[in-house]
């Protein structure tokens, strides 16, 4: 216990959230952000910074985080109800942790009545957008200017939205305990069963089916996930030989995807994409690596 640096959410102070410590100190964190506070306009190039300040994180565990957080699309946050944590004495990167998330799942949206609580979708009007957040300390928002923290942050999109999913898995939650007040939906006072099966048919059927989609697109308009199909292992036979690999091009993307595009892979673990150019009108681009080879057909 005592090898953890355990950090919060602090109070206002001179318009700046401060960092409290529950747990060691928080030098570690403050050095993280200073790397940050050094550079406000990161130069996108500047991997070396990009780098040192990834050091300090559990890269793809601070992108989940933010997913979680994007998705519920939780108004309550991120100047407070967050939590990072890191163990000390292993060197380890800060992980972040859900604190207090109740004011999610459209919670204080009435979309009948035409109430938003969180801000619109600037594109459809939709409840909900949190797509655009800088994140805990801003972080979020400043490694945004990083072509490798979008692709990082699109390929944990890749995996958390289009994995294999139990469709009977949202009607097995058990909600302990309903909202008391439902802020307006309902009258103050104690609730019936009535009043909870409606509020959870309503999260069943009405919320969860489209969310992902929509939070998709956001992430799509945000920059966050790229304007190209993704492409699909696919593996015939069995035992699993590399063989027996095909890829073929998916349908899921962005509103304006481009299908097409060529695939390239490596075989020695190596990245099969270049350093970006530089050149902020086309974000994604990456020259093929000299060691990755183009996709014809089955990989071998």
């Amino acid at each position: 216990e005592d090898d953890w640096d355990v950090v919060r959410d602090g109070e206002l102070v001179d318009g700046r959230w401060s960092v409290a410590v529950e747990d060691g100190d928080a030098r570690a964190f403050e050095a993280m952000l200073d790397v940050a506070r050094q550079a406000p306009e990161p130069d996108p190039m500047d991997r070396a910074r990009f780098e040192q300040l990834a050091r300090w994180l559990d890269l793809p565990q601070f992108i989940d985080y933010h997913l979680i957080q994007i998705h519920a699309a939780n108004w309550d946050w991120p100047n407070k109800n967050w939590r990072a944590a890191r163990n000390r004495d292993l060197g380890n990167g800060f992980q972040f942790f859900v604190w207090d998330m109740e004011h999610t799942t459209a919670l204080r949206d009435d979309p009948d009545d035409k109430l938003c609580v969180w801000v619109r979708d600037p594109r459809t009007g939709a409840c909900g957008f949190k797509a655009d957040t800088l994140g805990v300390q801003d972080l979020h928002g400043w490694l945004m200017h990083f072509p490798d923290y979008r692709i990082a942050f699109a390929d944990r999109v890749q995996r958390r939205f289009f994995a294999p999913a139990d469709p009977t898995a949202l009607h097995a939650i058990d909600f302990p305990k309903v909202w008391e007040r439902y802020h307006d939906r309902w009258p103050y006072g104690p609730q019936t069963p009535d009043h909870w099966r409606l509020e959870r048919d309503r999260v069943l059927t009405r919320h969860f089916p489209d969310r992902t989609a929509v939070v998709l697109q956001q992430l799509c308009d945000e920059g966050l996930f790229p304007p190209v199909a993704p492409p699909a292992l696919t593996v015939d036979g069995d035992p699993l030989e590399p063989q027996q690999m095909a890829l073929t091009p998916s349908a899921v993307g962005c509103r304006e995807t481009i299908v097409g595009t060529a695939v390239y892979y490596t075989l020695d673990g190596s990245d099969p994409r270049t350093p970006w150019s530089g050149d902020p009108a086309v974000p994604w681009s990456g020259e093929p690596s000299p060691t990755a080879a183009a996709y014809r057909g089955t990989v071998k």
